[in-house]
Formats: C-alpha cells, sequence, structure tokens
C-alpha cells in the first residue's frame, strides 16, 4: 500500500499524470452528462443550435491566445529567476490580443452563421465578450503547470464543466432551456473558473507588468512560434464542427456533435500527460526529449486502442440508451472517430517533441498539412456521406498529421523512426520517472 501511495499520490510524474487524468476523467463525465442533457431536452434541432453558438466562443478562445501559456512555460522554465516578469508581460500581451481576435469574429459572424435566425446571431456575438476570460484561464492554469501544481491547475478546470452542468440542470428544471439558455449555462462558469485560477496563481508566481524588450522578444518569439500550433490545431478539432453547421440540416449537426463528444473519450489520457510531460522536459536536450515522448506514445496508443475498440463495439447501445433513438445515426460516425482518436493522439504527442525543444514552428506546419487534408477530404465527403463523411474526414487529417511527423523526426531531428511496441528497457525507464 504504502508503494501505490509513493508511486501514485508522490511528486512523481506517474503520480501527477493519474491524479491530472482522474480530474480529465471527472471532467469527461461531467461533459458527457451535460451532452445527455442538452440533447434530450433540446433535440437533434436545438442540440445543432448549441453547436452553432459555442463553436464560436470556444474556437475564438483557442485560438485567441497566441501561444503565451506555452511561451510561459517554456520561457519560465529556461530562466525561472525570470518567470514573474514572463507572466506580467503575457498579461500584458494577452488582452488587447483577444479584444483584437473578438473584433474580428464579431465582424465575420454574420456570414459565419448565414443559415441561422437573427437571434442566433445576436446570442453568438454577445457570447463572444466572454473571449478574453476563456483565453484567461489557460494562460493562468499555465503558471500553475509550471510550478509542478498539475492536480491544482486540473481542479480549477473542472469547475467551468461542473457549473455548466449545475447551470443546464437548474434552467431545465424551470422549463426553460433552449439552445440560447444552454450556451449562456456553459460560458458564465467560465468567470468563476478564471478568477479561482488568477487567486492560486498569485499564489506562486506575483506578475511584474513589463513589456521590457529582452522579455518581449522572447514571449513572442516562441508564442507566435506556437500560435500558428494552436490555429490549425483549434482548426483542426472545430472545423469539422464549423463546416458541418454550414452544410449540414441541424438534425445532422446534432448526431455528429453527439458522436464527437463521446469519442472523445479518448483525448482524457492524451491531454493529461502532455499537460505534466511538457512541463518537465521543455527545454531539454533532443535525445532525452524524443525518448520520453517516444516512450508515452507507444503505452498511450496501446491502451488507446484498447479502448477504441471496446467503445466501438458498446457505442451504439451506450447512444441509444443514453440519448435516445432519435440520435441512433450517430453511431457510424461515432466509430470513425474512435479510430481518428487514436491516430491524432499519437501524431500530436510526437508532434510536441518540435515544441519542447523550440521548434514550435515544424508543428505548425504539420498541423496546416492535417487541416489542408481535413478540408478536403471534408469537401469531398460530407455531400455524400453526411455525419459519417465528416467523421472520415477528421481520420485523414488524422493519418495526415501522423504521416508527416514521422517524416519530420528524420529530416529535422535526424532520429531514427520509432518502434511501435516498447522494450522491457522503456518500461523500466518510464516506471522509474
Amino acid at each position: 500500500m504504502s508503494a501505490l501511495r509513493a508511486r501514485f499520490g508522490g511528486g512523481g510524474h506517474l503520480g501527477s499524470v493519474v491524479r491530472v487524468m482522474l480530474f480529465r476523467a471527472m471532467t469527461l463525465v461531467v461533459n458527457l452528462t451535460t451532452g445527455v442533457l442538452a440533447a434530450k431536452y433540446l433535440g437533434p434541432d436545438g442540440r445543432g443550435e448549441l453547436a452553432a453558438l459555442l463553436v464560436g466562443p470556444q474556437f475564438v478562445g483557442a485560438v485567441a491566445m497566441f501561444g503565451l501559456p506555452m511561451a510561459y512555460i517554456y520561457n519560465s522554465k529556461a530562466d525561472p529567476e525570470s518567470r514573474s516578469i514572463y507572466l506580467g508581460c503575457a498579461l500584458f500581451l494577452g488582452l488587447p490580443l483577444a479584444l483584437a481576435a473578438v473584433a474580428m469574429s464579431y465582424a465575420i459572424m454574420p456570414f459565419w452563421l448565414a443559415g441561422h435566425t437573427e437571434a442566433t446571431l445576436r446570442t453568438a456575438r454577445l457570447l463572444l465578450f466572454f473571449v478574453p476570460i476563456t483565453v484567461g484561464i489557460p494562460l493562468l492554469t499555465a503558471v500553475l503547470d509550471a510550478v509542478g501544481r498539475f492536480g491544482l491547475s486540473s481542479s480549477i478546470q473542472y469547475l467551468q464543466p461542473v457549473g455548466a452542468l449545475i447551470g443546464l440542470a437548474g434552467i431545465a428544471s424551470f422549463g426553460q432551456l433552449t439552445a440560447t439558455t444552454a450556451a449562456v449555462a456553459y460560458i458564465m462558469p467560465t468567470v468563476l473558473t478564471c478568477l479561482c485560477a488568477a487567486w492560486q496563481a498569485a499564489r506562486f508566481v506575483r506578475p511584474a507588468f513589463s513589456l521590457a524588450a529582452s522579455f518581449r522578444n522572447k514571449m513572442l518569439s516562441y508564442g507566435l512560434g506556437h500560435y500558428g500550433v494552436e490555429v490549425f490545431g483549434s482548426l483542426s478539432s472545430y472545423i469539422d464542427q464549423i463546416v458541418v453547421v454550414y452544410l449540414l440540416p441541424p438534425a445532422a449537426v446534432g448526431a455528429y456533435v453527439v458522436a464527437l463528444s463521446l469519442s472523445r473519450v479518448l483525448g482524457v489520457m492524451q491531454d493529461a500527460i502532455w499537460s505534466v510531460l511538457f512541463p518537465n522536459i521543455a527545454g531539454r536536450g533532443i535525445t532525452e526529449v524524443v525518448r520520453s515522448v517516444t516512450i508515452v506514445v507507444q503505452i498511450g496508443v496501446i491502451v488507446a486502442a484498447a479502448a477504441a475498440l471496446v467503445f466501438g463495439l458498446l457505442g451504439p447501445y451506450a447512444i441509444d440508451w443514453l440519448y435516445g433513438q432519435a440520435f441512433t445515426s450517430a453511431a457510424a460516425p461515432f466509430r470513425i472517430l474512435l479510430a481518428a482518436a487514436v491516430v491524432s493522439s499519437a501524431a500530436r504527442l510526437f508532434g510536441h517533441m518540435f515544441s519542447a525543444t523550440g521548434r514550435p514552428g515544424i508543428v505548425t506546419l504539420i498541423e496546416a498539412l492535417g487541416v489542408g487534408a481535413l478540408v478536403a477530404a471534408m469537401v469531398l465527403l460530407i455531400p455524400t456521406f453526411g455525419a459519417s463523411g465528416a467523421a472520415a474526414a477528421v481520420l485523414a487529417g488524422a493519418t495526415v498529421r501522423l504521416i508527416c511527423v514521422l517524416a519530420f523526426m528524420r529530416l529535422v531531428l535526424r532520429m531514427p523512426l520509432p518502434r511501435l511496441i516498447p522494450s522491457g528497457a522503456d518500461l523500466r525507464w518510464a516506471r522509474n520517472r
């Protein structure tokens, strides 16, 4: 028992991953419950409208960070004595950049939601003003990750989905749950989450507000280099929803969103691993970074593939039980998205080795190629195959990213292609981390 406590409750990397994974798993359960509640009350049409409302603030929030959270982690690990200045610099830069993203998104929103009602457009525009708050959350939790407080960071991020579930349940109990009120319930808890993140981050790092050229240039250099990763990574995560909202009727959008939400169960492990791994390997030598990431991918892909097989067999029954017969058409895209999640997990984890060695531009190029393949496949497949075509396009984009990242391992890092199965020495090395 003491050995288990030391392994999973101590300060080692494996213990941190387990704690983060538990919070991510609880977040997933809450998100699935929230999705089931919204789908049952709103139906396929209403669930599709809710997706249209949320894609704007969620996507814009993801791309408006301009790489600052990752830039803070990388620079504060490379120069820990100046971490307060890096944080102040990030906060100074982050607000105007987020407001600029809001203004641009506000202007293009009518074209984006051209097929929706004027009321939906007004609500979507109003929700954009929460973007600066959603940008602040990952930056402030990055402070906690950089000092090794991974469990605290994850617990704070857990507040948003729990708040959304409480809000949805409360609104539904009064019979007032619509796509608009549901969207508000999803977004409002971000305010509390941001305040808690700011309070906890200030306990460890007090920002020293400065835009001194040396610090500003380091933050912008790495941040803008990694920004492409965020933009194209967010595009690859949201472009399918954006396109299906544009091309498919609301009922088909609702079925696809349900399949996508369920398939993201496999992303829990990838997110947990990377949130712990990156702060611990950032700025280290290429050999150590590549070995660390390779072993993590080897173990992670085996576990993810086994889980995908089980979920693929049980998925149709789970969809019928959780969401009802109105969503049975989600079963086919769900299985395809599970396969895409396994491939995407390997591609993204391998790609992050370039970020950890100060080469975020390579990851940007890989993500851009993947998004290009995804968009081309969607244009070809969605008109004929609908939601299943969108899922197949996601799988195609993930496959292209994996092929590209392996090619760049050889061309840029000069490292051999990794084995699929870890050796005994690899497992012993991972166990001792």
